[in-house]
């Protein structure tokens, strides 16, 4: 998804671009097929959670994943557009935002950057700046700090500059485009979604 990120963020996530993500769910859900998950429908569904899969840092192996998972895309999604917002209205780049309220530094790793232990206390100085001059409030930071942070756990995305946050978006699209698929296709055919996704899965 979006055009290649920088190396700034560090670390090993896959670099996947939007020509794949294109050429694999551009075309929605066929409608073909009958009975449950119809052939049609769950090779489209397939077609697209191959892809899919590869963005997430967890497996989806329980409803209460799969819900945690649509929530954590609607949340992402609050967060990129806050930050387009707030960056215009500062007058900063998305990626200089974006550096400034992530709870890690560059010299952390992309894999570090999941984890609590890895995080630092302190604000960085451009947030502490940020503060200082009134340009955002406390609750405003913290709320951006907890999105971000809550993006990076469970998607390989980066977000350290504008070319990782275009990528973010993108993908943030194309799970967002897959999860209503999937739960159309279940509703249209009489079956939970979880249900239907093991179908996809296997």
């Amino acid at each position: 998804p979006g055009r290649g990120g920088s190396g700034r963020g560090g670390g090993s996530d896959k670099q996947l671009r939007s020509s794949s993500s294109t050429s694999k769910l551009g075309g929605g859900v066929d409608n073909g097929g009958a009975g449950t998950g119809g052939a049609g429908e769950l090779a489209s569904l397939r077609q697209q959670w191959g892809y899919v899969e590869m963005l997430l840092r967890k497996p989806v192996a329980t409803q209460s994943d799969l819900t945690e998972l649509a929530e954590g895309v609607q949340r992402g999604q609050h967060f990129t557009e806050a930050l387009k917002r707030d960056a215009a209205r500062l007058g900063m780049r998305r990626g200089a935002l974006s550096r400034a309220v992530l709870p890690f530094d560059e010299q952390t790793s992309t894999l570090d950057q999941a984890n609590v232990a890895a995080r630092r206390t302190a604000l960085a100085p451009e947030a502490q700046a940020l503060l200082s001059k009134g340009a955002m409030s406390s609750k405003q930071l913290s709320t951006l700090t907890a999105e971000a942070t809550a993006l990076r756990g469970f998607m390989r995305v980066k977000i350290a500059d504008d070319a990782d946050l275009d990528q973010a978006e993108s993908a943030l699209g194309d799970l967002d485009r897959f999860l209503s698929d999937l739960n159309d296709t279940a509703r249209r055919n009489g079956v939970a979604s979880f249900g239907l996704l093991q179908q996809v899965a296997s």
